[in-house]
């Protein structure tokens, strides 16, 4: 009896963990939604070329893709990303 507890328990924290991950990645992904909608309408871009943009930016500023989402949609600025002339 004592091992199906335990077992339970562990189920239980291994879903609520899962709940919780879920959750971040759903957050993460309609913020990254947002991020590309607002560089196509600035830039007049592809969403493909968009989501290049924020990629680029996110390995140029070692920041993940999600936080750079993030400040973009929360401040407008895109940091990372070095203008071509």
């Amino acid at each position: 009896m004592d091992r199906t507890r335990h077992r339970n328990v562990d189920t239980s924290a291994r879903t609520s963990e899962e709940l919780g991950n879920l959750k971040v990645a759903m957050k993460s992904r309609a913020v990254i939604e947002q991020a590309k909608g607002i560089l196509m309408e600035r830039l007049k871009v592809s969403e493909e070329a968009a989501f290049t943009l924020l990629a680029r930016a996110s390995q140029n500023s070692n920041t993940k893709l999600r936080d750079v989402a993030d400040q973009l949609v929360t401040t407008g600025a895109l940091h990372g990303i070095v203008q071509q002339r």
